[in-house]
């Protein structure tokens, strides 16, 4: 079983999430919690196959070796920029990328200072079939916001340098002159972006700042 088999599983598991129509608003809630729980456990499509026997099973039976996608030697920018706001002002801080050429998955997780911004919601969603379900929000008064997103076409998706993947609003609650830095970290969901051949694209990431005036 190859990378898109796994991308596909895990596909097909965000746009089961995304059916909105039918869904309460504790059940979007609670997928988007579970996309996020996934991710962070996960650490990638090819995750969470045993890598050890069952107890007392035969040497080789019961488990296989978990699928390592190639290096591509390519690089993803992952960047915000630095945005002034006043203490009680909403703000979105875009969340964009550089060299996003020909992906089928990408995740990563965004840290800011909870005590001078307040997560509000998501909003400018940059890539096919994005939504809230590609988000994990049940850390967000931590500071914390975990993000995993698949083409679920398999078709490999290219957006222009500098445009927006998606963005974040706070509310600004810190005093004047205090700043938060908007972080892309490797934890708790490991960065990883496979790309159209099914190799692994470097996340270089490039940190925000949002500063109270």
């Amino acid at each position: 079983m190859d990378m898109k088999y796994w991308i596909f599983l895990l596909g097909m598991g965000l746009m089961a999430f995304a059916c909105k129509n039918d869904q309460s608003a504790a059940q979007k809630e609670a997928a988007a919690e579970l996309v996020a729980a996934n991710a962070e456990k996960g650490k990638g499509p090819a995750a969470g196959l045993p890598t050890k026997p069952a107890p007392g099973a035969p040497e080789g039976v019961g488990y296989r070796e978990p699928y390592q996608p190639q290096q591509s030697g390519n690089q993803v920018i992952v960047f915000a920029d630095a945005y002034e706001a006043k203490t009680g002002a909403e703000i979105c801080v875009e969340v964009k990328a550089q060299q996003f050429q020909n992906l089928l998955s990408m995740q990563h997780s965004v840290h800011w200072d909870a005590k001078i911004l307040e997560f509000i919601k998501l909003s400018k969603f940059g890539l096919p079939a994005m939504g809230n379900q590609n988000f994990g929000t049940h850390r967000t008064k931590e500071g914390i916001l975990t993000f995993a997103w698949i083409d679920n076409a398999l078709k490999g998706v290219s957006i222009g340098d500098g445009a927006a993947l998606y963005a974040i609003c706070f509310k600004v609650i810190g005093s004047k002159g205090a700043e938060s830095s908007i972080q892309f970290k490797g934890e708790p969901t490991a960065f990883e972006s496979v790309d159209l051949e099914e190799k692994l694209v470097e996340i270089v990431p490039k940190a925000g700042k949002v500063t109270v005036q």
